[in-house]
């Protein structure tokens, strides 16, 4: 909410988050080992449509290795309507 609200109409707001499992039910859970939180695509989806952004852009990624695994994520591009 707060940075739509710093968004200029037409402004974007992209950012990348850990993904959670698609079999956990929670819409984010902090990770005991890194103390990373990961977060559900219909949370996401949820707060974005909730502070008004469109979202334009998601896809799913690896961020980075860790422990020599891939740690899945989500890469999104929200936009406040013009």
């Amino acid at each position: 909410a707060a940075a739509a609200k710093a968004l200029r109409p037409g402004g974007r707001l992209l950012f990348s988050l850990e993904a959670l499992d698609d079999d956990d039910p929670r819409p984010h859970r902090l990770h005991p080992g890194n103390g990373r939180y990961a977060h559900s695509a219909a949370h996401v989806a949820a707060a974005a449509r909730g502070a008004g952004l469109d979202i334009v852009v998601h896809d799913r990624l690896h961020l980075r290795m860790e422990g020599g695994k891939p740690v899945e994520g989500h890469l999104y591009g929200l936009q406040r309507p013009a």
